[in-house]
């Protein structure tokens, strides 16, 4: 069913919803962090937010980005060890992983970092793939559609998605968005 269900998703998608309005990343994120309480508890795990920008985006749809980036970060930590889940901003001049800092830039970075099992980054590309899964389904849970979903819900924001990791050393997801 969770499949049917994330496939539908994906597919509406295509479809143009204009509904925009400004939103603020903070409070965006206490909403997740209260949705996902009882798991971060039971996990251990610590979660930092930093000062987020308020963005212009649809907001149910970048709350899922989020959401399936939160959810991948507790989901891939390392076993026997405590979760730490870091998110953090940054305004930039470029719509480019590795644009420096700039305060009068157009867009805005945002990162989010763990210290889970990572993965190796000649798969980087794969793990944006419909239904591409680096790691076992019975190890993991999932359908491997939610990445194909934040990537493509972040495009459609005119923004872009990508990722940094290595294996054992934790991922860091990387969206840049413009500011208006």
């Amino acid at each position: 069913k969770q499949l049917i269900n994330d496939i539908l998703n994906y597919s509406r998608l295509s479809a143009t919803d204009g509904i925009v309005a400004d939103i603020d990343l903070n409070l965006m994120f206490d909403g997740l962090r209260s949705d996902y309480e009882v798991m971060i508890e039971e996990m251990g795990a610590e979660i930092n937010i930093e000062k987020l920008p308020c963005i212009r985006v649809n907001p149910g749809q970048i709350r899922q980005v989020f959401q399936n980036l939160v959810s991948n970060a507790l989901k891939f930590s390392k076993k026997g060890e405590k979760p730490v889940i870091t998110i953090s901003s940054a305004r930039v001049s470029a719509l480019d992983p590795f644009a420096g800092e700039d305060p009068n830039g157009r867009y805005c970075r945002i990162s989010v970092r763990d210290n889970g099992i990572g993965f190796d980054e000649k798969y980087l590309e794969n793990i944006f793939s419909l239904f591409e899964r680096l790691n076992a389904k019975a190890d993991y849970e999932g359908s491997g559609i939610g990445l194909a979903i934040a990537r493509k819900i972040i495009e459609k924001h005119n923004g872009m998605l990508t990722a940094h990791s290595s294996e054992g050393k934790g991922a860091e997801f990387i969206i840049i968005l413009p500011i208006d």
